[in-house]
């Protein structure tokens, strides 16, 4: 890692030095595989104390500006500022490798399910699914959508499937994240 310190107007102390060392070292440490070069220029004009970085690395430009009235809150907020940038931009790669990830294991259980064959036209066997455990079914006689909420007040569940005595359709009510139950109706 190389890091150029450049002040105008401004004198550097051994300590300020220390400080963005050991920051940018821990940025390098986190979010950098390869090289990165650093350059810090501190410019103090007037009452205004600015800390420019400008970072370089194989894959990764960017140039940071902060001014304010004091030089180590302008040095603090551009080395946040730089940690930010590069948290958005590494979470974003991670979230898109998530994502292919997932688009490929939906298209292998597509796959799966549409009985492959190997190269030679012999079938390979399916991918195991987990176990489907079939529980008692309670024999359920129509009942009306206000029993229904009783029961599922009742009874603590996140929804109750039934059959309506009043439409004679299939019907799920179901907690919704407000509070209130929500209706679902399906045509028998």
């Amino acid at each position: 890692m190389n890091i150029t310190f450049v002040s105008r107007h401004y004198e550097l102390n051994t300590t300020q030095k220390s400080f963005i060392e050991s920051k940018l070292k821990s940025v390098r440490e986190r979010y950098f595989d390869k090289r990165l070069d650093v350059q810090v220029e501190l410019t103090s004009e007037k009452s205004r104390q600015r800390c420019e970085l400008n970072v370089r690395s194989d894959r990764f430009q960017e140039q940071l500006r902060v001014e304010s009235h004091d030089m180590q809150q302008s040095i603090v907020e551009a080395i946040e500022k730089l940690e930010m940038i590069l948290r958005k931009r590494h979470d974003k790669q991670v979230n898109r490798k998530r994502v292919e990830k997932r688009e490929q294991t939906e298209t292998q259980v597509e796959a799966a399910l549409e009985a492959p064959t190997d190269e030679v036209g012999e079938e390979i066997a399916p991918v195991d699914l987990p176990e489907i455990i079939e529980t008692g079914a309670k024999p359920s006689k129509p009942i009306t959508v206000t029993e229904a909420a009783m029961l599922l007040q009742e009874s603590g569940d996140q929804f109750i499937a039934f059959r309506d005595a009043s439409e004679n359709e299939f019907a799920v009510l179901f907690r919704r994240q407000d509070g209130k139950l929500g209706l679902q109706r399906h045509g028998s």
